[in-house]
């Protein structure tokens, strides 16, 4: 999933440096997909690294902000990669219930 991930994440870089013509809306879409990465970075940090589902699933929920605020400057601005992180948003959802779940049967 992490490939998938980056290749998307690349993708959707790619396509509002080159098709938002818009310049608040390039800024806007750039300032959200920075955060959402280095928020996507910091779950892993968190979860791997610290080995802690508890902070992983902690950290989900405030990041679900950041990506809708994505979501929704890219359905404005540059709709193919509104479906490309709408697919990332699905991930995210259920990663919040597998990460609670692991979370409750570990008492992490």
């Amino acid at each position: 999933m992490g490939l998938a991930y980056y290749a998307g994440g690349a993708a959707v870089l790619y396509r509002i440096l080159v098709y938002v013509n818009d310049r608040r809306g390039k800024i806007a879409s750039l300032t959200q997909i920075i955060i959402v990465m280095l928020l996507n970075e910091l779950w892993s940090y968190l979860f791997f690294v610290l080995r802690s589902a508890l902070a992983g699933f902690l950290d989900i929920v405030p990041f679900l902000m950041p990506l809708t605020a994505l979501l929704l400057v890219l359905r404005k601005y540059e709709r193919l990669s509104a479906r490309l992180v709408t697919t990332y948003y699905l991930w995210v959802l259920y990663d919040l219930a597998w990460t609670y779940q692991l979370w409750r049967l570990n008492g992490d």
